[in-house]
């Protein structure tokens, strides 16, 4: 496996994919780094998300 199947197969799972971290928060010079303790995915429901946003926003 070459670097760029590896980082292919990262970005497929992980780029613009909900998930849950836990872990630690830390600021420095350079800004925030999270020491994440756990990672999993989130399945969301993009309709039932929307009529929440929805239901929401109207007065």
């Amino acid at each position: 496996m070459t670097q760029d199947v590896i980082k292919d197969e990262i970005e497929e799972k992980l780029i613009a994919q909900p998930v849950k971290t836990t872990g630690n928060v830390t600021s420095d010079d350079y800004g925030l780094m999270l020491i994440a303790n756990d990672l999993s995915t989130k399945t969301i429901d993009v309709e039932e998300e929307a009529r929440k946003l929805l239901d929401e926003v109207r007065v």
